[in-house]
């Protein structure tokens, strides 16, 4: 299993990418990972050890692809900055508007069929 100083540097570059241009959520981000391995200096145990590695590689995993960022425009709009890892799977979604109308799968389609 990889050292827990790679765990915590592989979280600190996901904060990174995810929060950049956004130093407050950054800094948040950073003093929670900080906390939270410092909570586990004493740990002894490999197996607790080994666990605590393995959530911070999922934490670091979720930042990486479940969060993108949405930066306010000239028109009071936000924009969503999505990337490509944002995206995997959303084809096997269900899609819904905040009415709860219109849900539409993958393969149909909201349109009258000519059949």
């Amino acid at each position: 299993m990889a050292s827990t100083r790679a765990a915590y540097r592989g979280l600190l570059r996901a904060t990174k990418e995810a929060f950049r241009g956004d130093p407050s959520m950054l800094e948040a981000a950073r003093n929670e990972a900080r906390q939270k391995f410092e909570a586990n200096r004493h740990l002894v145990d490999p197996q607790q050890i080994q666990q605590e590695q393995r959530d911070a590689w999922e934490a670091a995993s979720f930042v990486r692809d479940c969060i993108a960022q949405a930066k306010l425009n000239e028109r009071g709009n936000y924009e969503l900055h999505v990337k490509p890892q944002h995206v995997d799977g959303v084809a096997e979604s269900t899609i819904q508007t905040t009415e709860g109308e219109g849900e539409e799968r993958p393969g149909e389609s909201t349109r009258p069929s000519n059949h």
